[in-house]
Parts: C-alpha cells; sequence; structure tokens
C-alpha cells in the first residue's frame, strides 16, 4: 500500500485558490484536534500551518476523525469554534463516503471513481487527480473518503494505493460496468 498526500502548495486547478485554501485549513484543524484528544498518534507534528505534513503518520488519524461519532460529535460541540460557512462545510462531511474505490478514467471535468455500482465525479483540490494517477496506471484501487464541498465532490487528500494489477478480464468487467452505469444512473457529482 503506498499513501499519498497531494501537495496543498501546488498551482491551484480544480478549486478556486479560496476553497483549496479553506478545506485545508479546516481538515488540518480537525485532525490536530482529533489526535489531541484521542492520541491516535503521540508526538505528532501539527498539521495546521505546517509544511510538511506526513501521510503515513496523518493516516491513523484520519481514520480516527472519519469515524461517525468522532466527526458528529464535533460537529455537535463545535470544539474549534467554527462559524457559518466552515460550520456548514464541516457538517456536510457527514454525507461523507469511504471505501476502497476503483478510480476508473479520469474525463475533462473529473475523475471518476467506482464504488458499489455507482459512479463518482471527483476534482482534484489543488491539481487533477490525473497528475498524480496517470490515465496509463488505471483502474487503480485506493481507500479514499469522499467529501462534498458546496456543489462538488472532492478526496480529503489522502490516498493509498494498493498495488493490484488488473488482468484483462477484470478490465473488460470494469468498462461493461462503467458503460451500463454512466447510460442507466449517471455519475454522481455531488453528495
Amino acid at each position: 500500500m503506498k499513501a499519498t498526500l497531494l501537495d496543498w502548495r501546488c498551482p491551484l486547478v480544480e478549486l478556486a485558490p479560496a476553497d483549496t485554501l479553506l478545506f485545508y485549513d479546516l481538515f488540518f484543524k480537525l485532525i490536530d484536534y482529533t489526535n489531541e484528544k484521542y492520541r491516535v498518534v503521540p508526538g505528532l507534528t501539527k498539521a495546521s500551518g505546517s509544511d510538511d505534513v506526513s501521510p503515513e503518520d496523518t493516516m491513523p488519524v484520519r481514520d480516527k476523525l472519519w469515524e461517525s461519532d468522532v466527526i458528529g460529535q464535533i460537529i455537535a460541540d463545535n470544539p474549534l469554534g467554527f462559524a457559518g460557512l466552515e460550520l456548514s462545510l464541516v457538517s456536510s462531511w457527514n454525507r461523507r463516503l469511504v471505501g476502497d474505490f476503483i478510480i476508473f478514467r479520469h474525463l475533462k471535468k473529473y475523475s471518476v471513481f467506482m464504488l458499489h455500482g455507482n459512479l463518482y465525479g471527483v476534482v482534484g483540490m489543488v491539481s487533477p487527480i490525473e497528475e498524480v494517477f496517470p490515465s496509463f496506471i488505471l483502474p487503480l484501487c485506493s481507500k479514499a473518503v469522499l467529501l462534498p464541498f458546496e456543489d462538488k465532490i472532492i478526496y480529503d487528500s489522502l490516498f493509498f494505493t494498493y498495488r493490484l494489477t488488473f488482468g484483462s478480464g477484470i478490465r473488460e468487467n470494469f468498462n461493461d460496468e462503467y458503460r451500463e452505469l454512466k447510460k442507466t444512473v449517471g455519475v454522481i457529482t455531488s453528495l
């Protein structure tokens, strides 16, 4: 398994710069709070304000954050004093999707992730997902957390990819499933 934290300092492409900065400000505050409260990774350097965040060290804290009782309690108690838009965005993350997705295809407006008979159009935050996972390595199995961000679907900046190779038969099954789902249900672009 390989961890990837997409560098939030890269040129901004998918989300507006202010939206990207807002996401990382909120996310890193949530990571720091979760680690302090639950002591998931003792001695972990604070993510807020840091120029270097370790994906491997941050992942267990991120997993704890997305447990329903943890994020739900943060939203209910609001210990970080989020107001207005900030609290609304964090509250919307109750509609997150957590799972082992197949990153299947890159299209002009988003990358298509497959999970349990659904297709999700996911946008990059600081650069297209295709820059990290080029088309020639797809399909790719990745543990990810998809989040609503206004009218888009983003991810929480951490991907864990599995070193799996799909044979021609399974790739053809993915293609068939993609075509059928695109025709019947379409690609979900907001949560």
